[in-house]
């Protein structure tokens, strides 16, 4: 978990200049091609397969083995994970894959069918090298997640765009696919020209 914390920082500080840029922010549904949907399904199970082996490594290498991938496979069970895994970590997981559909512009619905997807890839895939899938997880991370989901991305939309400094930088934080170039629902900042009284044009500008 520390690591993961650690790649989140990384991340904060690496793309710092998309987040320093003073824009407005907004959600803007359209439609996908095939083609589109199995690129972005594609890199958001490339992200669960990296994430799941930073933040859980000792774990990983106790009980990790292909004899377990071929035993787990299809196998599903309801698992005796603490209430801090089932009620808050996964449902935290599936807000943050919800948040990731929704930044590429798929609607509320689309991406939480695309979270159910992601999720049982990841249970029936990824996590079966340690662990057979869990029936709670199948739950718990698509639907409670994208429940969270709605509340962070309502959140964050209204701190993106307050003036305040801090508050869009908590904005990000809260809802980080806001700061990669991806997000489709960030415009420009307009910044009016006044001479003598009256508007003069619209040009663009950058501020935090």
């Amino acid at each position: 978990m520390r690591r993961l914390f650690g790649l989140i920082l990384f991340l904060l500080w690496a793309i710092q200049p998309v987040w320093a840029e003073r824009a407005h922010y907004e959600y803007q549904d359209r439609t996908h091609t095939w083609q589109e949907t199995t690129k972005y399904v594609s890199i958001m199970y490339g992200i669960t397969w990296g994430a799941y082996f930073v933040s859980q490594p000792d774990f990983i290498r106790d009980h990790g083995s292909m004899e377990n991938y071929r035993h787990n496979f299809g196998r599903v069970v309801f698992d005796m994970d603490s209430d801090f895994w089932n009620l808050f970590v996964h449902p935290l997981t599936g807000s943050q894959m919800f948040l990731f559909y929704r930044a590429n512009g798929y609607t509320r619905l689309n991406s939480f069918l695309l979270t159910s997807l992601s999720s049982a890839l990841f249970e029936f895939t990824v996590e079966i090298y340690t662990e057979p899938p869990s029936a709670q997880d199948l739950y718990h991370t698509p639907v409670f997640g994208s429940m969270l989901g709605v509340v962070l991305e309502e959140s964050s939309l209204y701190l993106l765009n307050r003036d305040q400094m801090y508050l869009r930088v908590l904005g990000h934080i809260i809802n980080p696919w806001s700061l990669f170039p991806f997000f489709e629902g960030k415009r420009g900042y307009m910044k009016p020209e006044v001479q003598d009284g009256k508007l003069a044009g619209l040009s663009l500008g950058t501020e935090f």
